[in-house]
């Protein structure tokens, strides 16, 4: 019936009441709001450990969610205030799941720029002009 979901993987597989997975989904999503409020707050404030240490909250197991681009755009803000450009790198090139956008590459390229990288930056200027994306002017 349309009250029942039935979970991934289909056949087999006991079908959930909707209201049981609509308050999961529910939580999840609240989960991910204030976390992502939660580092977006450190990058602002210049404290990218905090920003990393609450960013891996994010685990995507136990009904808590996976990092989402604003986890990871919030990640790479706290980066780049840091001039971290090599921890900004490793993250875009770490990226699962998530399909980086042009904030995300802008968020990289700026680390790269404040830590005076600028070969580094335009290889990642050379990355979203190779994509689909287009550059913000």
């Amino acid at each position: 019936s349309r009250s029942d979901i039935t979970p991934r993987g289909g056949k087999g597989l006991p079908k959930l009441p909707r209201s049981f997975v609509s308050e999961n989904a529910d939580r999840a999503w609240r989960i991910l709001v204030e976390t992502n409020k939660r580092i977006g707050s450190f990058a602002r404030a210049k404290r990218w450990r905090e920003a990393l240490s609450t960013f891996h909250e994010l685990t995507g197991e136990d009904g808590v969610p996976g990092p989402d681009v604003i986890s990871f755009n919030n990640l790479l803000t706290a980066y780049a205030k840091a001039a971290l450009w090599s921890r900004a790198i490793k993250c875009l090139g770490g990226m699962r799941d998530v399909t980086p956008d042009i904030i995300i590459y802008n968020s990289v390229i700026n680390a790269c720029a404040r830590s005076g990288k600028w070969r580094q930056a335009l290889e990642v200027f050379k990355e979203v002009l190779e994509s689909e994306l287009q550059p913000d002017s």
